[in-house]
């Protein structure tokens, strides 16, 4: 007849059960503090990288406004020594030729042309300029440089202040915004890296200058920044998912996986009991 299990068995057995149970629990306590941490590591990680979208078109923003002020330093030198004392018709028209505007005109400070390359109009310039236009102003203002939106002739405006004999005089040159566009085209592929991205360049009345990438649809970020003083942003445009990839798709749920899975080969690993050392008396 079979010897029954003896009581101190029967405890041996309950005690094994209450060490997994505490185990199954502290394994809980220990995925849940995981799961805390990766996610808050993964809400770090993706403020940064909405943080580096942004610092992005803020580097291309601050390129294109030095090139602009880069530019303007050196015209204006070279308008003060050709327009400084008189005003050469064949002078204006010479710098229109190679520069590729539309016209060069020369302003007092008060917007009165003094005098404006073939192919312009004295008096639709001037009815442009009484009405004292905010790229006149920022370029007064600044003693540097301003730019128009895009007018209805379709070129764009610059402004230049220089020193001359008489006073202050402004450069006005009507430029093709193709011009503009080859001349930021560098810049802006450098924002925009790849199909999955659009960096623009706006004028103040919202019409595009230039432009770079492939056009983003569906779930995109979004950001404008000022292009220097002129009025211009940059606008940069980009697919969400290509942006926060590190933190998306199998790169946002592999990592909590893998404590998982760890937590389960170690529970088990406790569960497997070793065998009894010999064989049940009869």
């Amino acid at each position: 007849m079979a010897r029954r299990i003896p009581d101190d068995d029967a405890r041996r057995s309950a005690a094994g059960n209450w060490v997994l149970i505490l185990f199954a629990v502290g394994a809980l306590v220990m995925l849940g503090a995981a799961a805390y941490g990766l996610a808050h590591g993964q809400n770090g990680q993706r403020d940064q990288l909405e943080s580096r979208f942004q610092g992005r078109a803020q580097l291309g923003a601050a390129l294109v406004g030095s090139l602009f002020s880069a530019s303007a330093g050196t015209q204006q030198q070279q308008a003060a020594q050709r327009f400084g004392d008189k005003i050469n018709q064949s002078v204006l028209d010479r710098e229109a030729a190679s520069g590729g505007s539309k016209f060069i005109a020369i302003t007092d400070s008060g917007g009165h042309v003094l005098g404006i390359s073939s192919g312009g109009s004295p008096s639709g310039l001037e009815s442009d300029l009484n009405t004292s236009p905010t790229f006149l102003r920022r370029a007064l203002m600044s003693n540097s440089y301003g730019l128009s939106g895009i007018n209805r002739d379709g070129a764009v405006y610059t402004a230049l202040p220089f020193k001359a004999k008489s006073g202050t005089r402004v450069q006005i040159s009507a430029v093709d915004p193709k011009l503009l566009a080859a001349f930021l085209g560098g810049t802006l592929h450098q924002v925009s890296t790849n199909a999955n991205s659009q960096s623009l360049i706006v004028d103040d009345r919202g019409g595009v200058i230039a432009r770079a990438g492939g056009q983003p649809k569906g779930d995109v970020l979004r950001t404008s920044q000022p292009v220097g003083s002129t009025g211009w942003r940059l606008r940069f445009i980009a697919d969400k998912s290509t942006v926060l990839a590190p933190v998306s798709g199998t790169n946002k749920w592999l990592p909590w996986v893998i404590p998982s899975a760890a937590t389960g080969r170690r529970k088990g690993s406790r569960t497997a009991r070793p065998a009894a050392s010999g064989a049940p008396r009869a």
